[in-house]
């Protein structure tokens, strides 16, 4: 999907390049390692495990990627409904630590460098820099754009066949009052 968009952002038409279904991430480094591909497109993470710029050549890192949610939280009516607080009080966790990733990166990566194991410390270091610096992380505000890419790409790629009428399916009742209005 964010080769679709990458194609879009550069003025070409997704048809204009020629794209190859590779399955899984690790599929998708080794079709480059073999010559299957000639550019493909990884999380960060996987890119610094793999060899990193040791091995690999970067085109484009994630300030220059097209804006697509890392993360979509959806919740059943059930949950809604019956546990209104439970999902305010997640929404809020994960608030607060976006917040403290950005005013304490360096504290953050000292936390994260233990989740990422075996990943060494410095390319956690790399790798939380530059998302902080893209502003990767959401405090949750709908950004109606991203999920428009992230639609239009998934209708290209044949992962959604429908249109979607994001309206119908975005409550943002349960965001602080400052996060509710939808970023159009």
């Amino acid at each position: 999907m964010t080769a679709v968009l990458v194609f879009e952002q550069a003025g070409l038409k997704p048809d204009d390049v020629q794209r190859v279904a590779l399955g899984s991430l690790s599929g998708a480094l080794t079709a480059l390692e073999k010559g299957a591909v000639e550019a493909t497109s990884i999380p960060g993470i996987l890119f610094l495990a793999r060899g990193g710029e040791s091995k690999y050549r970067v085109l484009l890192g994630p300030k220059e990627l097209p804006l697509l949610p890392p993360a979509v939280g959806i919740a059943t009516t059930s949950l809604m409904s019956k546990h209104p607080d439970k999902l305010r009080a997640l929404l809020a966790g994960r608030r607060q630590g976006v917040k403290f990733i950005y005013e304490h990166p360096q504290e953050a990566i000292k936390i994260l460098s233990k989740v990422y194991e075996p990943l060494p410390p410095q390319d956690v270091d790399t790798l939380i820099n530059q998302l902080v610096q893209a502003r990767f992380w959401s405090e949750g505000q709908i950004e109606m754009q991203g999920l428009r890419n992230a639609v239009r790409a998934m209708q290209f790629v044949g992962s959604l066949e429908k249109d979607v009428d994001l309206d119908k399916m975005i409550d943002p009742s349960f965001l602080p009052s400052d996060l509710q209005p939808i970023k159009r």
